[in-house]
């Protein structure tokens, strides 16, 4: 996916893990360098993807966060669309319909 999200022209970062990803949000955030939009899996090893959605909002209220999953009963079960997540993605993803969900959450260059 990062490939494919960067042959649309995105600037990606990837990480392995929830706990990774948040080191990545917030030394980005740190840095005056945030990120525009965040996209999370459900399921990450260490945090879970709504651990990471839930630290994205706390440290930055404003930043979009997309949570993916193969799960939608429970992603709806769970309370995952909670002010801490802006939009659920299915899995597999539609890459065109998530480069074009992209554009719109993102902050114009």
């Amino acid at each position: 996916m990062k490939d494919l999200l960067e042959h649309f022209g995105h600037r990606v970062g990837a990480a392995t893990s929830g706990k990774c990803g948040i080191e990545m949000f917030c030394t980005a955030l740190q840095k005056g360098e945030p990120y525009d939009v965040v996209i999370t899996d459900m399921n990450m090893p260490e945090i879970s993807g709504y651990v990471v959605a839930q630290t994205i909002k706390t440290e930055s209220a404003h930043t979009p966060v997309i949570l993916m999953t193969g799960a939608c009963n429970t992603v709806r079960d769970s309370g995952a669309l909670s002010a801490s997540v802006d939009v659920v993605v299915h899995k597999p993803p539609h890459l065109q319909e998530l480069n074009a969900l992209l554009l719109r959450m993102a902050k114009p260059a």
